[in-house]
């Protein structure tokens, strides 16, 4: 409806008004209704002639001011409406408190991720403390459950009726943080693999200079040993079973030396295109034992295994890549074992079989991991350990490999000791009824 039509119907309403006085006066003088007679009454009184020059007037301007504020109220609900839905179309939560942290308005996708919170200072106990630090600033913030976000916060000057107030943006960066895990863990695997090739081409050269010599070293122990049988010596004497013990013993330190170095050549391939395979746990601890044996010597630490009843247990993964996370968890305990002053040091591994896994513990007689580092340990890049030391394959790449081979890896909570946790698949072929 147009103002002047507005106008108009106010201008005939207040028009009607003296009209109907005049009616009602004819009526109380039993005149009859003609123009004459109108004219008539309406000379009689002034107030007539006065209602019928300003009544319409002040009616039409009436129904005009109306219209106006109608008009107005109307176009200030659709501009409100607009800018709301202009909040509520963007994928950040944004929200406009007050200086104490009052919730004056906020976004839908504020009100469906954070509908309970009536003040900011609940959701982001930083915004009462630090807000005047961060005006104008961003800061990377933990809101519990949801995750990260990157807080922005603005001061508007505009007065409201508790003052100045500020908005507040929210921008939700989790897939960020994800993206950047992922990244981080692409880098250390890529620098592992690195490492590894190098290690594995060091080997190579190692195996190479080192085989010959320990070839010549077992052929002349064996060489020694057909001749004391051809010299007409008493075998049982004393003497010459000394020297049979020096050749066997030589014989085993020959052994222990291919041993170490093949374990080094296996656990040194890229294992990146390895196939899943088939094997006994007994197999899988074969490849490893040689280089714990390394890493343990002189150390005064103990270390055993449990695995009696399940080293014929079959399992199904990438055997390379396992090894290598045996390999570095033993060499964490031993690391940390390192740092404590204990007469009584030890690592044990232990095997059960659940649900279609082997579970493999990892324990050493450390008093376990305070809870706050339990939830970093197995992010990228993390290590409490000194500059130069924390180089190795990683909690948070081992827990990756393991994963990609259909397992798990974690720390237990609650363990008397430290205690880590490697889930592996067993054979299809391998019921847990023959494991028990």
């Amino acid at each position: 409806m147009s103002k002047l039509i507005s106008t108009f119907i106010g201008f005939f309403l207040g028009l009607l008004v003296p009209i109907s006085f005049v009616f009602i006066d004819l009526n109380q003088l039993k005149m009859e209704i003609e123009y004459s007679n109108f004219l008539e009454i309406i000379n009689s009184q002034s107030i007539y002639f006065f209602s019928f020059i300003t009544l319409p007037s002040i009616s039409a301007a009436v129904f005009f001011l109306l219209h106006t504020l109608y008009v107005n109220q109307k176009e200030a609900k659709e501009q409100q409406y607009f800018y709301l839905n202009i909040l509520n179309s963007v994928t950040d939560s944004i929200v406009v408190a007050d200086k104490k942290g009052n919730i004056i308005i906020s976004n839908k996708h504020f009100s469906d991720n954070f509908s309970d919170k009536e003040n900011i200072s609940a959701l982001i106990p930083q915004f009462s403390s630090e807000m005047e630090f961060f005006k104008g600033q961003q800061m990377e913030v933990s809101l519990s459950h949801k995750g990260y976000f990157l807080l922005t916060l603005n001061e508007f000057n505009q007065q409201h009726k508790t003052g100045d107030y500020f908005v507040i943006s929210l921008k939700n960066i989790n897939d960020i943080k994800e993206n950047q895990k992922i990244i981080d863990e692409q880098k250390l695997t890529i620098e592992h693999s690195s490492r590894l090739s190098s290690l594995g081409e060091m080997a190579a050269g190692f195996a190479h200079e080192i085989n010959n010599p320990l070839s010549i070293i077992s052929a002349n122990n064996l060489i020694i040993e057909k001749l004391l049988k051809k010299m007409k010596l008493d075998m049982n004497g004393e003497k010459v079973q000394r020297i049979f013990k020096y050749t066997d013993s030589n014989q085993k330190t020959v052994l222990r030396i291919t041993k170490i170095i093949s374990s080094l050549r296996n656990l040194s391939r890229d294992s990146g295109l390895e196939p899943f395979l088939t094997l006994t746990l007994d197999e899988l601890v074969q490849d490893v034992s040689p280089l714990i044996g390394v890493k343990l010597h002189n150390t005064g630490i103990k270390f055993q295994l449990e695995l009696d009843n399940f080293l014929e247990t079959k399992v199904y993964c990438r055997p390379i890549q396992v090894s290598q996370v045996i390999i570095n968890l033993v060499n964490n305990a031993v690391d940390a074992l390192d740092e404590i002053e204990s007469p009584d040091k030890w690592i044990k591994i232990k095997a059960s079989a659940s649900q279609g896994f082997l579970e493999l513990y990892f324990m050493d007689s450390g008093k376990g991991i305070s809870d706050d580092l339990v939830e970093k340990i197995f992010q990228p890049m993390f290590t409490t350990k000194e500059v130069g030391k924390g180089t190795g394959l990683g909690l948070s790449l081992s827990k990756t490999i393991i994963k990609k081979n259909k397992g798990e890896l974690f720390y237990l909570k609650g363990a008397p000791n430290t205690t880590f946790v490697m889930r592996i698949l067993l054979d299809k072929r391998t019921s847990l009824k023959q494991v028990s």
